[in-house]
């Protein structure tokens, strides 16, 4: 660095000899302000609650998060300081039932730089609480561990073309906003998918919120990689002839993804498997699928194999009702899926799924792969995005039925490092220590299975996760000896 030597000389005062580096040079303070928050909305969640959320800004350094404030009556005109979060989203809690508040917001960064206000929206809480739904949605979304929640209610900030919505392959919007069909809220995400000879691959667009300019990430910023758990629920509804339509390619309707869905090695994807009405998985752009041993825990996709485990035994070759789970028109179904990941490239992480319907009172497994190997070879990877539509491989012009038009509704999308509970607070089961084939029952089946790796490292009996199984895992399974989930 480069040294600087000052000296004074004086007969008549102490003087002093001092050095100066670059290196004590301190940085020009930070000024510029962050940008301003736009595409504020705010929805009335109960009649004490009322949700915000925002487009993120952007700040030369960093922003550290934001002011968000309140005043009470339609025109009111004197606001309050109520929040202070740190990302993009306020829920404002403790209001009056019936009444209208307007609320702005403003970013911050560290030296405390202000952004100038947003936009000005208003909002009114219910009269009565809200519908039932729109309550039990809600305290889903409020529950412990919660990353985000899209309700997928308006055009601004979760339902937005060129941000999170995107056409099919010849440009056409096909999704967008439906008010009319929705499982709570003021909408649902629909996409519509024409008759012939409308075909292709991307047939009705996405929804993707990939890291675009502007975009909130599906995940809210968040990527999970090894080590880390994580559990997504959407619920998703289809019109009879999404099922029973004449195509020549089966749809995707589901998928966990790394940035942006390009059939690459970090994804698990949901389909109709080859239009059979029944929902199966794969990984690795069709390279594998989340199929079982009819042991109905350890992955293979050699035959004989399950396409669904846990309470369903679907054997490949022997699809039917009494052992699968079909999909369902005309109601809305609930998808939560549970993600534990192990290391990246070896065999150690674990896929679940569960069902639960209109109406149903428990969750229902349908997916329990143990030890599954993503083939990933860098800790740089990490899930933190999702693809939601109707994608088809390669649908031709001459296939499906004339003058049909077919819809796919998604709404409640909730991600989450803790256990979410289903619509109407039926919690999702927790795995029961020593039931090592998922049946819910400890018992013999599962010692036998534990005796067959003894001494190994077999990642579901070595129930203390210590590298080895031995009597301290049998004396764990004991404890719930006889025991039923």
């Amino acid at each position: 660095s480069l040294n600087v030597f000052v000296t004074c000389n004086s007969v008549d005062i102490d003087c002093y000899t001092l050095r100066l580096t670059t290196g004590s040079v301190l940085p020009p303070p930070d000024t510029q302000a962050p940008s301003t928050p736009t595409n504020l909305s705010a929805s009335a969640v109960s009649s004490s609650q009322i949700n915000l959320s925002w487009t993120a800004s952007t700040d030369n350094v960093g922003v550290t998060g934001y002011r968000v404030e309140r005043c009470q009556g339609a025109t009111c005109t004197t606001f309050t300081q109520v929040g202070t979060p740190t990302t993009n989203s306020y829920n404002d809690t403790g209001l009056t039932a019936n009444t209208t508040y307007r609320y702005q917001v403003r970013a911050a960064d560290a030296a405390n730089n202000l952004s100038t206000y947003s936009s000005i929206v208003g909002a009114t809480t219910q009269t009565s609480g809200g519908t039932s739904a729109d309550a039990d949605f809600q305290a889903r979304c409020s529950a412990a561990g919660v990353v985000k929640c899209w309700s997928f209610d308006n055009t601004t900030t979760e339902i937005v073309q060129g941000i999170n919505l995107f056409p099919d392959g010849g440009g056409v919007y096909r999704g967008g906003l439906d008010t009319s069909i929705k499982a709570s809220g003021a909408g649902s995400l629909r996409f519509t998918v024409p008759p012939p000879p409308h075909a292709g691959a991307n047939i009705a667009g996405k929804w993707e919120p990939y890291l675009l300019a502007g975009a909130t990430p599906a995940y809210n910023g968040i990527k999970f990689g090894p080590g880390d758990t994580f559990y997504t629920q959407i619920r998703m509804r289809l019109s009879p002839d999404m099922l029973i339509n004449t195509w020549d390619s089966y749809w995707k309707f589901y998928e966990m993804i790394y940035n942006q869905s390009n059939c690459g090695t970090l994804g698990i994807v949901y389909i109709n498997q080859y239009l059979r009405g029944i929902p199966t998985g794969y990984t690795d752009c069709g390279g594998r699928q989340t199929t079982t041993l009819l042991d109905g825990q350890t992955w293979t996709d050699t035959p004989p194999l399950l396409l669904q485990q846990g309470d369903y035994n679907c054997q490949y070759g022997f699809i039917n009702p009494t052992n699968c789970f079909y999909f369902l028109s005309d109601q809305w179904m609930t998808f939560y899926f549970k993600i534990t990941i192990g290391a990246w490239g070896q065999p150690n992480s674990k896929i679940e799924a569960w069902i639960a319907r209109d109406g149903d009172t428990a969750w229902k497994k349908w997916q329990n792969i143990t030890n599954y190997d993503f083939y990933v070879d860098t800790n740089a990877w990490g899930f933190n995005n999702a693809f939601l539509g109707p994608y088809m491989t390669a649908l031709s012009s001459t296939s499906g039925k004339p003058g049909i038009t077919s819809y796919m509704w998604y709404d409640e999308f909730i991600i989450s490092t803790q256990p979410i509970a289903a619509p109407g607070a039926t919690t999702p089961p927790t795995t029961l220590v020593g039931d090592l084939n998922a049946d819910r029952t400890v018992n013999g089946a599962d010692w036998t299975i534990m005796v067959g790796v003894w001494f190994t490292a077999d990642a579901t009996a070595d129930i203390n996760a210590d590298g080895i199984v031995n009597s301290i895992d049998f004396s764990l399974m004991n404890a719930n000896w006889g025991r039923t989930q």
